[in-house]
């Protein structure tokens, strides 16, 4: 790459993160509220009184330890990175490509900064524009989200009684509901939004009348959404939706609000995960849409060598642990790939310490399928030179299961009194 394009490269970084400043530094506070016109306080590192002030001329001022500067110096600090290591991360993390993918027409265009290097040249050659699909996902996720706005909600209500999750927090993580007619509702309420993008989203299969209750499917004309009668659970990057999964109602709210004939016959998953390419299936999905990611990878931004890092399983466990503040990361599985292995490696290199939390459960044989769990994690963990530790959740007696969603839950409501804090 030219000095000149360096330089231009260099320039796009700069202007972007002057822009991005204060959204950039509200997702990496773990506290955050308006201090006055142009003002923000928020809180960087531990302590109990946020002491950084963020301005929307692109500065930040710590005053606890006397740093400032703008978002560049901030990473610098944050990463303990040089000039260029944060440039680097800034240009990926503002959707902008690193260095070196700039010099292939790549700046401020098709960044493809998420995906598997794999995915990202089957998209280039498909021609996908990775943030147009994001935003598409993340405008279907938002009309999800519409659909649980009242606060006495039932699913708002479930979410709240049955996992323990604040409205705030409900709200930020845009957790929703998929209507059967999703299609329908996106195509009013997005116009610019056209069939193919909306079928490369991973949100919809070809319509089947037999999914529904008789007489309903000749009231709807078009695709169906994969996880229509579930509660949506999405992956946020950078504030966008990037993948989901969707919960099962419970029993008493299935019928009635799903409208789906045969859900236990074509679907019978407790949890439906997005939609990802397959040539023989799901060949209209964009590519650049993975399954081989971990929630909550944006925590890691926020890892030192001076702060922990929570390996959890399901989706509810990595998030009652984010909503208090948490660094913590999930596969949402027991059985990683080897991309997901890499991922983690990746970012506990750089915490202080691993703590792997997986369910404490007793299936009928007697075994404890999460301690084996935990077990081979660790071990992978161990064998690149990172000492993981695991933690055994108490499990109550008479209970064959606990995981860390029903821990903390339970843990509240002992204390009575929430344990709450922004994040």
């Amino acid at each position: 790459m030219s000095l000149e394009n360096w330089k231009q490269w260099e320039t796009q970084v700069k202007e972007a993160a002057i822009r991005e400043c204060v959204s950039y530094m509200q997702r990496t506070a773990t506290h955050w509220k308006s201090a006055g016109r142009g003002e923000y306080v928020c809180a960087i590192r531990p302590e109990r009184t946020p002491s950084c002030r963020v301005y929307d001329d692109g500065h930040w001022y710590d005053f606890g330890i006397g740093q400032g500067g703008d978002l560049i110096s901030f990473v610098r600090w944050r990463d303990s990175s040089t000039y260029n290591e944060a440039l680097n991360t800034l240009a990926v993390d503002l959707g902008i490509g690193a260095y070196g993918k700039a010099e292939s027409g790549d700046v401020g265009g098709n960044t493809l900064a998420h995906m598997d290097p794999d995915a990202a040249i089957e998209a280039f050659k498909r021609g996908e524009d990775e943030r147009s699909v994001f935003e598409t996902m993340t405008k279907l996720t938002a009309l999800c989200a519409e659909m649980i706005l009242h606060p006495k909600d039932p699913i708002r209500t479930y979410l709240r009684d049955h996992y323990g999750f604040t409205d705030a927090f409900i709200t930020r993580e845009k957790m929703g509901y998929v209507p059967i007619s999703l299609w329908k509702i996106a195509m009013d309420a997005h116009p610019e939004l056209t069939p193919n993008m909306l079928m490369q989203s991973g949100f919809f299969v070809p319509r089947r009348g037999d999914f529904f209750e008789p007489g309903l499917a000749e009231h709807l004309q078009y695709p169906i959404a994969a996880a229509a009668g579930r509660i949506l659970l999405p992956y946020l990057r950078d504030g966008m939706v990037c993948y989901t999964i969707a919960r099962k109602l419970p029993m008493h709210e299935r019928d009635e609000r799903s409208g789906l004939a045969k859900v236990d016959d074509w679907d019978r998953g407790k949890y439906k995960k997005h939609l990802t390419w397959s040539e023989d299936k799901h060949s209209y999905v964009a590519r650049c849409i993975s399954n081989e990611q971990l929630l909550y990878e944006d925590c890691g931004r926020l890892l030192r060598s001076d702060l922990r890092l929570y390996i959890c399983e399901g989706w509810t466990d990595a998030a009652i642990l984010r909503m208090l503040a948490r660094i913590v990361m999930s596969p949402v599985t027991t059985n990683l790939s080897t991309k997901q292995i890499e991922r983690a490696l990746t970012y506990a290199k750089r915490a202080g310490q691993v703590v792997i939390v997986l369910d404490n459960e007793v299936n009928a044989r007697g075994d404890n399928p999460g301690d084996k769990g935990a077990i081979k994690m660790a071990r992978m963990f161990w064998e690149a030179g990172i000492r993981a530790k695991i933690m055994t959740l108490p499990r109550p007696e008479g209970v064959n299961k606990i995981d860390m969603n029903e821990f903390v839950t339970r843990l509240i409501a002992s204390e009575g009194e929430p344990l709450v804090r922004s994040a």
